[in-house]
């Protein structure tokens, strides 16, 4: 299009605030995920792990493996029931003695809290005959007699950082469950089942 008269300042004063608000629905619309390694947690997991092995990941199986905040970490996804959309990525350190666990769950949480504030959640404790310091951390977690949690309710969806039981020690895991997708699989879940009935 060509202007054939130079445009008034009144008509760019209307310009301007529609092109921000343009700009910024955009922006919004992109950040509707939470992002995992800047990847949005969503569309199919073929798509999903494509994204990541373009920032460095490699696909081995069932899952991802790569460096996550300086870690080698295998990565896992959740997917809803009937479309298969991604609704929570997992990143799990290698199995470690607990002392270990512990130094890299304590290392997480300080560095999650310095960016999204203090957790919503947070559970840290040892139960039944177990109490940390006896030498049998890892067999209290096995029996579910430990639990080390923290979440953030963050902008889009969730973090959890957590201790797990591993097949060789305990292990480190942090969660990113994305809000709508999650919404989303409750309700596939849900058709599934009224289906049936």
């Amino acid at each position: 299009m060509i202007l054939k008269e130079p445009i008034d300042m009144h008509t760019i004063r209307l310009i301007i605030p529609a092109l921000t608000f343009m700009l910024s629905s955009t922006h919004a619309y992109a950040q509707e995920h939470i992002l995992f390694k800047g990847v949005p947690v969503d569309g199919t997991n073929a798509l999903f792990s494509e994204q990541l092995a373009s920032r460095g990941f490699t696909p081995t199986g069932t899952h991802l493996a790569g460096k996550f905040a300086g870690y080698d970490v295998t990565v896992h996804t959740m997917v809803t029931e009937t479309s298969g959309t991604v609704y929570a990525a997992t990143a799990s350190l290698r199995a470690a003695p607990w002392k270990e666990a512990k130094a890299n769950y304590v290392c997480f949480k300080a560095n999650l809290a310095l960016k999204y504030g203090d957790p919503s959640s947070s559970c840290e404790k040892f139960s039944g005959a177990y109490h940390e310091g006896d030498g049998f951390e890892v067999k209290a977690l096995a029996e579910n007699y430990c639990r080390y949690v923290s979440e953030w309710n963050v902008e889009n969806g969730i973090i959890r950082l957590e201790i797990r039981h591993a097949a060789k020690g305990a292990s480190v895991r942090i969660t990113y469950e994305d809000t709508v997708n999650l919404r989303l699989n409750t309700k596939e879940k849900t058709d599934i089942f009224l289906q049936d009935l």
